[in-house]
C-alpha cells in the first residue's frame, strides 16, 4: 500500500499441502505468472517515475516521493509546515469546504507513516486529467502483458513437445523422465515388453508457431500502456508498414502530444503556481540529455572518431569505395 491507494494484485494462493505430489508444478506455475505479472507492473511504475524532470525544486524536496504520491495517490502538493520556511513535497488530504470548482481551500500534509502536517502556505497538483491514480491502469495492462508474454511462452513449449500420451497410471514416472530428457536435449532410451506398448498412445497436437504473431502483439500492447503514461512508443510512425498520408501522421503525432500533455500540462501549471511564492521551477520530460552516462554505442562511435580523426559516416564512405 502507497499514499493510501492500493491496486489487488492476481490473487495466488498457496498452501502447504498443495506443495506436495501432482499440484506442485500447478503452483510453481502460479507464482511464476505472478512474477512474470509483478516484472512489466514494476517496468511500468519505473516509467512512470522517471518521466518527469524537475529543475529547480528546493533543496527539502524529494522528487521521487513527490513522483511516488502523484502516481499512486493521483495528487501531491507543496508546502511550508507551520513554524518552518522550507518548503516540503508531500502527500495530502483537504480539510474544510471545497470551492466552486471543487478543489481544496484548506489542506492538511500528509508524510511517511502518515504524519500529519499542518500548512498555511501550500500549493497542490493531480497527476492527470482525471485527478486519479494511473495504478489502476498499470494494473489492467500489467496482467494483459503477463498473459500475452505466457501464451507465447506455452506456445514456444509446444514446438518441442506437441504431445499428448496415455498411458497406464504405472508409466506417469517414465513419462515425466522421458520429456525431460527431451527438453533437455538429451536421448532417452525405455525397455518396455511389447504388450506394455500396446497401452501407450500419442496423440500430436500440431501446434502452429505463433511467436512472431504474439510477440507483435506484445509490442503493440506494451506501447499502448507506455502511451497511458504519456510517452510515445520506440520508433512511432516508423514501425507502420504501410505508407502514411499526410493526416494520418499529423494525428498521430497530436495524438501523442495529447497525451503527454495530460500528464505533464497540470505540473506546468503548478510551477506557474510555485513562482507566486518565489519558488522558480520549471518541469519537463526526460530524454537522454539527462542520462549522465555514455551508452556503448556513443563510446563506440567516440573511438571510431579519436582512431579515424573524422566523422565516421566520411570514414565509412571512402571504405566503401
Amino acid at each position: 500500500m502507497a499514499g493510501g491507494y492500493k491496486v489487488r494484485p492476481p490473487i495466488f494462493i498457496i498452501r502447504r499441502k498443495e506443495m506436495i505430489g501432482s499440484n506442485f508444478e500447478d503452483t510453481l506455475m502460479l507464482i511464476d505468472n505472478q512474477r512474470i505479472y509483478q516484472y512489466y507492473k514494476g517496468r511500468l511504475i519505473n516509467l512512470a517515475l522517471a518521466q518527469f524532470i524537475w529543475d529547480g525544486m528546493p533543496e527539502t524536496c524529494d522528487r521521487l516521493y513527490f513522483e511516488k504520491q502523484l502516481l499512486f495517490t493521483g495528487k501531491a502538493a507543496m508546502l511550508k509546515p507551520i513554524g518552518s520556511d522550507e518548503w516540503l513535497s508531500l502527500g495530502y488530504v483537504s480539510e474544510g469546504k471545497l470551492n466552486v470548482y471543487g478543489y481544496p481551500t484548506k489542506i492538511k500534509g500528509v508524510g511517511f507513516n502518515n504524519a500529519n502536517i499542518p500548512t498555511e502556505e501550500w500549493e497542490f497538483l493531480y497527476d492527470n486529467m482525471t485527478k486519479q491514480s494511473l495504478l489502476e491502469g498499470i494494473d489492467l495492462y500489467s496482467k494483459l502483458l503477463a498473459e500475452i508474454h505466457a501464451t507465447f511462452r506455452c506456445n514456444v513449449q509446444k514446438q518441442n513437445t506437441p504431445y499428448v500420451v496415455t498411458g497406464s497410471k504405472y508409466q506417469e514416472l517414465s513419462f515425466k523422465n522421458i520429456f525431460l530428457k527431451i527438453f533437455g536435449h538429451a536421448p532417452y532410451l525405455m525397455l518396455k515388453k511389447p504388450e506394455d506398448l500396446q497401452s501407450i498412445q500419442v496423440l500430436d497436437l500440431k501446434v502452429p508457431f505463433q511467436g512472431k504473431e504474439l510477440l507483435e502483439t506484445l509490442k503493440i500492447t506494451w506501447d499502448e500502456a507506455i502511451s497511458m503514461l504519456g510517452i510515445a512508443p520506440a520508433g512511432g510512425l516508423n514501425d507502420k508498414k504501410e505508407r502514411l498520408i499526410t493526416d494520418e501522421v499529423q494525428m498521430a503525432r497530436e495524438e501523442n502530444i495529447i497525451a503527454r500533455n495530460a500528464r505533464e500540462l497540470n505540473r506546468k501549471q503548478f510551477c506557474e503556481k510555485m513562482a507566486r511564492h518565489g519558488v522558480n521551477m520549471t518541469v519537463r520530460m526526460a530524454t537522454m540529455e539527462d542520462v549522465d552516462y555514455d551508452l556503448p554505442d556513443d563510446m563506440a562511435q567516440a573511438e571510431i572518431k579519436r582512431a579515424y580523426g573524422g566523422d565516421t559516416d566520411a570514414q565509412g564512405g571512402e571504405e566503401n569505395e
